[in-house]
């Protein structure tokens, strides 16, 4: 059970402030509504909300649809078998993928905890929140080394002559 100083009335007109006890909205104009106590909870202050769940939404689809995906999974294609590698693909993504990323967001949902301290609940398993702080580390270095490279590339193709056209650098082998 929720403690009642955790509940934030709703009203029509204005923005309750923070109440001790829950309110009763009005539904047009009859106080004797069956309608029950309308209240929103917020969820945890010191992290915050989302201000909406296109927000949201929004959000997710970005960590799930990044450079590194676009860049590379038409790669994994072309080695793993053009089409064929679609369909082992599309299998593990709705039997693994799928119930691990809504597992994770459901589970942070409810705990409003990063992947550290989430896991508190199971200290056997606090381990994965390591892993889990690690693995973005390390591809958060990895995407920046591909926005370097596409800068460094960028820049190197508003030159009058581009630096890949020849190959005569001074400890290149001669050509016999």
């Amino acid at each position: 059970m929720v403690h009642k100083d955790h509940y934030k009335a709703v009203n029509d007109d204005e923005e309750a402030p923070w109440v001790k006890e829950p309110t009763i909205k009005i539904v047009n104009g009859d106080r004797n509504a069956l309608d029950p106590v309308i209240v929103k909870r917020d969820e945890n202050i010191e992290r915050g909300n989302w201000s909406n769940k296109l927000e949201f939404i929004l959000s997710c689809f970005s960590y799930a649809v990044g450079l590194g995906t676009i860049w590379r999974f038409p790669y994994l294609c072309y080695r793993n078998g053009g089409g064929a590698f679609l369909i082992p693909y599309a299998i593990m993504y709705v039997f693994a993928g799928l119930p691990l990323f809504f597992f994770e967001l459901s589970f942070g949902q409810y705990a409003s905890e990063g992947p550290v301290s989430i896991w508190k609940v199971a200290p056997f398993f606090q381990g994965i929140g390591y892993a889990m702080f690690v693995i973005s580390f390390l591809i958060g270095i990895y995407y920046n080394m591909v926005v370097a490279w596409s800068f460094r590339y960028l820049f190197a193709s508003m030159t009058s002559v581009l630096p890949w056209t020849s190959c005569d650098n001074v400890w290149n082998t001669k050509n016999s």
